[in-house]
């Protein structure tokens, strides 16, 4: 698989000046190795679906094998074959109900903030969510870039408040709280669906996979990009 993400991406981050602006100085993330997101697929752009998965940040140092810590380089084909982590493998699976066995080839994946707090359990301070996202608005810029067609954040308990304005749409056609099933287990979430400069595109806002059964969770948001 070819890997478009420094392509679209090295680029944006040296013209944002990331870990290195005023914005990233003043945060307080423990470790201010920002990385590019994981993959932009060889087949993302001309994909059906144009699905952008958004996780939390990533736990642990980045290792610093490029400027960007480019998706912990030399794990980066461990990461998208094979992990069994949560993100990475229920997101492995989602593709592959889209599009095939190859399906990661067709599919973007990132975190909404660039730096961590985080080895064990989350701890993603509210400066960080603010520098991030609000000042620096990288994951929005990160979305101008990918156009997507279907964007899931599995980041309902940790930044729901700050998604709530999307700088990107032009228009709302629908918006909606409500609550699924994913297999026995109720899960929140809400989605939109808004006009943006490049056509319609649909937002879900849901939980994180961690916990979940993967074949309900997977075919959750699959049939949600689907529909």
């Amino acid at each position: 698989m070819q890997n478009l993400t420094k392509k679209f991406f090295s680029p944006l981050f040296d013209e944002m000046e990331l870990g290195e602006n005023n914005f990233c100085k003043k945060c307080n993330a423990s470790y201010k190795t920002p990385l590019l997101p994981w993959i932009v697929g060889e087949e993302y752009e001309t994909s059906e679906y144009k699905l952008m998965i958004v996780g939390k940040p990533h736990r642990g140092e980045a290792e610093k094998v490029s400027k960007y810590s480019f998706a912990m380089n030399k794990h980066i084909d461990w990461l998208i074959n094979d992990c069994n982590w949560a993100y990475f493998s229920y997101s492995r699976e989602i593709a592959q109900q889209l599009y095939g066995s190859k399906g990661i080839n067709k599919i973007a994946l990132t975190n909404v903030v660039k730096c961590t707090n985080t080895e064990g359990k989350d701890k993603t301070s509210e400066e960080m969510l603010d520098c991030c996202i609000r000042k620096n608005g990288v994951i929005w810029q990160e979305i101008k870039r990918l156009k997507p067609y279907n964007i899931v954040f599995y980041t309902y308990k940790l930044c729901k408040n700050y998604l709530q304005e999307l700088p990107f749409q032009i228009e709302l056609i629908k918006e909606e709280e409500k609550s699924l099933f994913c297999g026995r287990k109720k899960i929140k979430c809400w989605e939109k669906i808004i006009l943006t400069e490049w056509g319609k595109v649909k937002v879900l806002v849901t939980y994180h996979p961690e916990r979940m059964k993967k074949k309900d969770y997977v075919r959750l948001i699959s049939d949600w990009v689907k529909e």
